[in-house]
C-alpha cells in the first residue's frame, strides 16, 4: 500500500470535526511534502521535528502552536509515533516500536543529520508561513 493510502485509511477512520483530525492533516501534509528517505534515521528525525517545532501555515493550519489552546493535548509522543508508522511503514508499521526507542533513537548522529536535512527541506516549502 501506498503512504497516500494509507494516509486515507488512517484519517478516515477519524471523525469530522475533531481535535485528532485537526491535529493529524497538517502532520501528514507536511510529512508527505518533506519527502524524506524513508529510513529509520528520518523517521525518528521526523518525529523530532514535529515533537520539539513549532510549524505555521499559510492556511492559518498549525502544529505545536502554543496560541492554540485547544490542540495543547495534542502532539504527544504516541501521537507522533502514529503518524510515523504510517508514512514510515517500509521500515516499522507498528507505532509502539516508534514510540518506544525513540528516547533512546532520537539523539543519535544520523537522526541529528537527517534533521538538518528536514529543517532545509522546510525552509523550502511554499505553503509553511514559518516555523521555530
Amino acid at each position: 500500500m501506498k503512504v497516500q493510502e494509507r494516509i486515507e485509511q488512517f484519517m478516515n477512520q477519524i471523525p469530522e470535526g475533531t481535535l485528532d483530525k485537526r491535529y493529524y492533516s497538517p502532520v501528514f501534509d507536511l510529512l508527505v511534502a518533506l519527502d524524506s528517505p524513508r529510513t529509520e534515521a528520518y523517521g525518528f528525525a521526523c518525529m523530532r521535528l514535529l515533537e520539539l517545532t513549532t510549524v505555521i501555515f499559510k492556511d492559518g493550519r498549525s502544529i505545536n502552536n502554543d496560541q492554540d489552546k485547544d490542540m495543547l493535548w495534542t502532539g504527544t509522543i504516541s501521537d507522533i509515533a502514529h503518524a510515523i508508522s504510517i508514512v514510515f511503514a517500509e521500515v516499522n508499521s507498528n507505532h509502539r516500536w516508534w514510540a518506544s526507542r525513540y528516547p533512546s533513537d532520537a539523539g543519535q548522529p544520523e537522526v541529528e543529520e537527517a534533521l538538518k536535512d528536514l529543517k532545509e527541506r522546510l525552509s523550502t516549502l511554499s505553503f509553511i508561513e514559518r516555523f521555530e
